[in-house]
């Protein structure tokens, strides 16, 4: 059994290379509006203009009703612009001319993604209404001004190497879309300006209406819904159970979010035979509650759990101080310093290692001799240290354990288990 243990950490380290079992997508391909679409979506933008303009005066009730005609305005228009072109491909000062106006759209296409992500580094918006729900989701909104959409960042082979934390199905960003519209020119002849903004919605709550301050509509649910689908992950974790070989290229951390310095990372682990998947009501908690979502950043670890927990530490050691090196290469980020890891039954034992020192007990219990004394080539004693030999990680300040079978578990003595291993 020591014997077949050690074989395993010398052979999985020579099965990185694998290529990933996870799909990559294309880019969605460049396109131009025709000036018969520009009309159509004008229309829409007159019917915004009217409601942006409404909800300034008048009773209350008439002001929602307004507002009601603005936000159902703007929905069609960023799903029609959506459809006829990719975010990525839209250009600021584009003009839309109806019969009667028209209308100049900008955006910022520098904007800080702390508040506001452009435009151009978005392949395609998802209204939340085309996520499919299940029961026992939970869901996580709030009612506001403007539109919630989901900014999904396909993961190509380009995007995977300008976001080396993107997750498996791509990037799925919480915002919500607000056309902010200027007064018209007093002759009418000139364009009306329309500025057009993708708030980040877990940092803004809040948006001027000219002089009014309203909050900010936003739907934290389908962004996850997206990010933690097990229609996409579920073929991880049967291929972690039985073909951990093929899985190991897509073992590291992802995250959900744009990266924020001053939230703490939580980091969920999942456990045997599963995947990240089981995490969404709890990252919909963390998303829905304000304090929390202004503390905390949900990552997850991918792991094939095939694997002994001396690898799946290592590769889970790994990942954290790759991204720590990657987002905080200067060590001034106050976030990362106190990292949550949160471990379900196996993924526990997993994030247990991440905060102890075994000192060469690990060594000792599977080896007789010590690592200067072994008769073996440089890379395979390399990766034996690696996986035994190993200090805490000084940023993971608290670990939360869900049934973690600390002291073993009887489903390790049961047939299949031990013909599997």
């Amino acid at each position: 059994m020591r014997r077949a243990l050690v074989l395993a950490l010398v052979a999985c380290g020579s099965l990185v290379s694998c290529t990933t079992v996870l799909r990559t997508q294309v880019s969605r391909e460049e396109t131009r509006l025709t000036e018969r679409e520009k009309r159509h979506m004008a229309a829409l933008l007159e019917n915004m203009a009217a409601g942006w303009d409404g909800m300034r005066h008048g009773k209350i009730s008439e002001r929602r009703k307004a507002q009601d005609r603005y936000d159902r305005a703007l929905a069609d228009f960023l799903r029609q612009w959506d459809k006829q072109q990719s975010p990525r491909y839209w250009q600021t000062g584009t003009v839309f001319a109806a019969k009667k106006q028209s209308f100049l759209i900008e955006f910022d296409p520098a904007a800080n993604q702390h508040y506001e992500v452009p435009p151009l580094q978005i392949d395609q918006l998802i209204l939340p209404h085309r996520v499919k729900q299940r029961d026992t989701d939970t869901q996580a909104w709030r009612p506001g001004v403007g539109v919630p959409v989901v900014g999904h960042i396909r993961r190509t082979i380009d995007a995977r190497k300008a976001y080396p934390f993107l997750p498996p199905n791509g990037g799925n960003l919480t915002l919500t879309a607000v056309m902010e519209i200027c007064d018209a020119s007093e002759d009418g002849t000139a364009p009306r300006r329309c500025r057009l903004h993708l708030h980040n919605t877990l940092n803004v709550d809040t948006v001027k209406v000219r002089d009014d301050e309203r909050l900010l509509a936003a739907n934290f649910t389908a962004s996850k819904q997206l990010a933690l689908s097990k229609k996409s992950l579920n073929l991880f974790a049967l291929l972690g159970l039985f073909y951990p070989e093929r899985a190991l290229a897509d073992c590291q951390l992802y995250r959900m979010d744009v990266y924020d310095p001053k939230r703490i990372p939580v980091v969920f682990v999942h456990g045997l035979m599963s995947d990240p998947h089981i995490w969404l009501n709890v990252v919909n908690a963390i998303s829905a509650d304000p304090e929390l979502r202004a503390a905390y950043q949900p990552w997850y670890f991918l792991y094939p759990t095939a694997l002994g927990i001396p690898q799946s530490s290592a590769m889970l050691r790994d990942s954290l101080r790759q991204m720590l090196t990657h987002y905080d290469p200067d060590d001034n980020d106050p976030g990362p310093k106190n990292m949550v890891l949160v471990g379900h039954s196996m993924g526990g034992l997993v994030s247990r290692m991440q905060t102890i020192d075994p000192g060469d007990k690990l060594w000792k219990a599977l080896l007789s001799d010590p690592p200067e004394a072994l008769r073996v080539s440089d890379s395979v004693k390399e990766r034996l240290t690696r996986n035994l030999l190993f200090k805490p990680q000084p940023e993971v300040k608290r670990l939360i354990f869900i049934t973690t079978p600390h002291r073993g578990s009887n489903i390790a003595s049961k047939n299949i288990v031990r013909r599997l291993s």
